[in-house]
């Protein structure tokens, strides 16, 4: 008699990442068998996808009928009880009947209609428990609520009537009905949307239209999932769905017919074809109802409730045109007139910070501020990518530029490769520069402890893989996954693993690496790269104005290590080990910081 056969040994991290590499679909089926921590962490993979603002969503939950349980005001004011189909809700309550996607007019404006069975979208009604038999509706729209539309204007510095005649241009497509709606003259209308362009860096008012609705909505730029969703909801062939996109990117209809490869007269026909289907009257509301369009297919596909974020609205974002092209996101949490400090983020993370330390910068009396670098975020990556820390200091200074700040204090919890380019680069608009855990190049002596340790072994070991390590670490981004990776990464730095047993610190962590997320992966990949394969760090003359403060218990990189790296390279800086500090000094010795700032 045989005995019980002996389990599968355990993977090592490396044999988990090796084994990714070779072939993700096999590594997560495998993992899910497995018990180690880094397999356990890594069990399964996901397509990108778009985060998007529960205020682009009017939502009801009815009967059989059709008659309203209960509608949020959106709903009441978006939608007409005629509107709602009940052949469609009879489809949506029958066992395997699925989402349906409908429109509708509200003031002549399209809006969309997914039906969804209540069991399957449980996470957008929040607080509300639905019953068997019922049927969520999902009424999307950008034209509808000015609010938002109002904020993503503002974001890229536009006056209030600039921002209220965008806004009025999203919902009416046309800048005489704009004017109206805005009850000024058309002249004036049209000298604030030609403010709005330039202060937007875009080219015409449907591309000015794309990016308010993307900025609005959270919705990154989705060629083939918009192409889709145009084919699938108002069966555009696939040539005239390329058109409607390349005409709702800024493109004119002669650059959309050129690029498409047809002749004018062919093309005619097919603009006439695609705004007859869509309900419009202009190109710019062709922007606006694609945005929409691939949000109701994203419902309609799966219940996404990573993708709808409610706590993504309330961020003080504002955005920097390049003078050289491309987009520089900016949280700028204020007060005016405060002296400015700088938060510079981590190659894992994006500019998000943890509101905590916001508000102690605010009780100190600072002005805190916090940027995307080039490819993260909402960031544009550079036309032309250079050294990544050489574009992100470039950044910095068009920050600069745009504030008309003379000169910004920094604290870098990561990024400090970027901050060492912008004082080598900039030294005139150094302040004082507080530099927590600074990474050092990643080699054979690095140190290999946990998750963390395993991921940046990988970069090393895999250097001609970085881009799909990355996709793997950015897969891996979503709330149910983030609580366990926190804790798998923290278990060697105890002050840390304290940190994140607080809900608002874990849910705050979530908001830096959620865009991941989304696939807007470029920057990590262009310094993972930098990191392993040509990190090149001349030393600054004299860094008297740096003040280094290093976590003892850093589950990333040795204290030694850190400190002799940075010794070579800042000559006169001033350096603090803390004993009882790991990774994240900012939240657990926040006055520490904060102090070396003075």
């Amino acid at each position: 008699m045989h005995g019980a056969r002996p389990p599968p040994p355990k993977m090592t991290g490396d044999a988990v990442i090796d084994a990714w590499i070779a072939d993700p679909d096999r590594a997560s089926a495998a993992a899910r068998n497995d018990q180690s921590e880094l397999a356990g962490a890594v069990d399964e993979g996901r397509a990108p996808h778009p985060l998007l603002s529960r205020s682009m969503l009017a939502l009801a939950l009815v009967q059989a009928d059709g008659v309203r349980v209960w509608a949020d005001r959106h709903f009441d004011q978006w939608v007409e009880p005629a509107a709602i189909d009940t052949n469609i809700v009879a489809r949506a309550r029958r066992p395997g009947g699925g989402r349906s996607i409908a429109t509708a007019d509200k003031d002549d404006q399209p809006l969309m209609l997914v039906y969804l069975p209540a069991q399957d979208a449980a996470f957008l009604l929040g607080e509300h428990r639905a019953e068997t038999g019922q049927v969520v509706i999902a009424a999307i729209s950008l034209a509808h609520d000015s609010d938002v539309l109002l904020e993503a204007g503002r974001s890229f510095g536009m006056s209030e009537r600039e921002a209220e005649v965008a806004a009025a241009l999203v919902r009416y497509g046309g800048l005489q009905r704009a004017a109206g709606a805005c009850a000024i003259t058309y002249s004036a209308a049209r000298n604030a949307i030609a403010s709005a362009l330039r202060k937007s860096g875009a080219a015409r008012q449907s591309e000015l239209v794309s990016l308010l609705v993307r900025h609005a909505g959270y919705i990154p730029a989705d060629r083939d999932g918009a192409e889709q969703a145009l084919r699938d909801i108002f069966g555009l062939s696939a040539r005239d769905a390329r058109l409607a996109l390349l005409l709702s990117e800024g493109h004119t209809r002669g650059e959309a017919a050129a690029a498409a490869g047809l002749s004018e007269a062919v093309a005619k026909d097919a603009f006439e074809r695609v705004f007859t289907a869509l309900g419009v009257t202009a190109a710019p509301q062709v922007s606006r109802v694609i945005a929409e369009a691939f949000t109701a297919s994203l419902l309609a596909q799966a219940a996404l409730s990573d993708a709808w974020r409610p706590d993504m609205r309330g961020e003080p974002l504002r955005v920097v045109s390049r003078a050289h092209g491309g987009r520089i996101a900016i949280s700028d949490f204020g007060p005016p007139g405060a002296p400015p400090v700088l938060i510079i983020h981590s190659s894992a993370t994006t500019r998000h910070p943890a509101r905590s330390f916001v508000a102690k910068l605010h009780a100190a009396g600072y002005r805190p501020l916090a940027i995307d670098r080039p490819g993260f975020g909402m960031s544009d990556m550079h036309d032309t990518p250079g050294d990544p820390f050489e574009d992100a200091a470039h950044d910095m200074a068009e920050m600069c530029a745009a504030f008309r700040f003379d000169r910004i204090d920094m604290i870098a919890r990561g990024g400090v490769h970027s901050a060492l380019a912008f004082a080598r680069l900039y030294p005139a608009l150094c302040g004082r520069i507080v530099a927590i855990n600074p990474d050092t190049a990643i080699n054979a002596e690095s140190k290999r402890e946990g998750l963390l340790g395993a991921a940046k072994n990988a970069f090393w070991r895999h250097p001609e893989a970085t881009e799909k390590l990355a996709r793997i670490a950015a897969s891996q981004v979503t709330s149910r996954k983030l609580s366990q990776l926190m804790r798998a990464s923290m278990r060697s730095s105890p002050v840390d693993l304290a940190i994140f047993e607080d809900e608002r610190e874990l849910a705050d962590y979530g908001r830096a690496v959620m865009l991941f997320a989304t696939g807007r992966i470029s920057g990590m990949i262009a310094e993972q790269r930098a990191y392993v394969l040509n990190l090149n760090d001349p030393p600054l003359a004299d860094a008297g104005n740096w003040r280094i403060l290093i976590g003892a218990q850093d589950p990333l990189n040795h204290a030694a290590d850190m400190e002799s790296y940075w010794r070579a390279r800042l000559p006169g800086a001033t350096f603090e080990t803390i004993a009882d500090a790991g990774r994240f000094i900012h939240l657990s010795h926040a006055a520490r910081v904060i102090a070396a700032l003075s």
